[in-house]
């Protein structure tokens, strides 16, 4: 089964959503760890947000994932190379 060989699962755009629609998108990420379960897979979740204020958290809450259980790393820092500013 396709699932069986799943390395990676990419959340792009994670945010915070309100009511059902919040309600809907953690049942559905909750339901398909299940399945993952299910065919002994276990993928690396990547959750990427540029307006997340508590990321480990809220990753941690939308998946279910136990306190102290599987671990979060947050990636906070900017890394990526840019050029010299000059000001005139």
């Amino acid at each position: 089964h396709v699932l069986e060989h799943l390395r990676y699962m990419v959340l792009d755009e994670a945010h915070v959503y309100r009511g059902s629609f919040g309600a809907h998108m953690a049942l559905l990420l909750r339901r398909f760890r299940r399945v993952l379960k299910h065919y002994n897979s276990s993928p690396l979740f990547i959750a990427c947000s540029a307006t997340m204020s508590n990321a480990g958290d809220f990753f941690r809450k939308l998946v279910a994932l136990e306190e102290g259980g599987e671990d979060v790393c947050v990636v906070d820092e900017d890394t990526a190379g840019r050029g010299d500013r000059q000001f005139c």
